[in-house]
């Protein structure tokens, strides 16, 4: 996660360790588009668990101010320039001790994350490089230091993104459908579709106001699509939500 350009905190980078082991960051480095010169994070031994998160900005007062109490290892690296990375495009590039390039990207403003809302990455398998893998922070305080990225892909989501609105005489069978995707990294199978009349309006599903189910067995890739249909058979008169 990047704040590069932020409103009331300093700009921070923010990394996770995805090995199964602590690594040390002493000597690890950092720079901008301008990979000739480089900053050195933290010149003693600091070490990141296993999945854990490390904050890394010039003023770690400031990002306390903006964001309270932080999780993770937080460093202040005082060599960092106030302002590293340009808010009309630029690039991060993370270096170990032996200076070989971690991980690195090219942004620009079209991939999110401006005007004090960070750039978050959806997947931390996928491409660094990839524009569709970054998109502005969702979270209500406009990032997620040391936490989990709020547009952070999960292994199993299977998200509503459609539903049709139908109009039908009374006494005919109503034909209900919605399109349904795999938003998740993993292939998906076995999972129910339920239909539901929100009777009393609360936006509450209850055992009471179901409709149909529907069970889906065979399995769904990762991205992929599916149109469930049933039909209501006599609804009663009226609007129906």
């Amino acid at each position: 996660e990047i704040m590069y350009s932020p409103a009331t905190e300093p700009e921070w980078v923010e990394l996770k360790n995805m090995g199964a082991d602590s690594a040390d960051l002493k000597g690890w480095q950092l720079s901008n588009r301008n990979s000739g010169t480089r900053y050195v994070i933290v010149g003693v031994s600091c070490s990141v668990p296993p999945h854990g998160y490390v904050l890394i900005t010039k003023d770690t007062a400031l990002l306390g101010q903006r964001h309270g109490r932080l999780s993770g290892v937080i460093l202040q690296a005082p060599a960092l320039p106030t302002f590293l990375f340009n808010n009309s495009g630029d690039a991060v590039a993370v270096f170990d001790n032996r200076s070989l390039q971690m991980d690195s990207l090219k942004y620009a403003p079209t991939w999110g994350g401006n005007s004090g809302t960070s750039l978050e990455r959806v997947d931390l398998l996928g491409l660094s490089s990839d524009s569709a893998n970054w998109a502005s922070s969702v979270d209500s305080m406009q990032a997620t230091p040391g936490r989990e990225n709020s547009v952070a892909i999960v292994d199993y989501d299977v998200q509503l993104m459609a539903a049709s609105a139908i109009t039908v005489p009374p006494g005919i069978t109503a034909p209900l459908s919605v399109t349904v995707k795999n938003a998740g990294r993993l292939p998906v199978t076995g999972f129910d579709v339920a239909f539901f009349d929100d009777l009393n309006r609360d936006s509450i599903a209850a055992s009471v106001e179901l409709v149909a189910r529907v069970s889906i067995a065979q399995p769904y890739a990762r991205s992929e699509t599916l149109r469930v249909s049933v039909p209501w058979q006599n609804p009663s008169p009226g609007a129906h939500g």
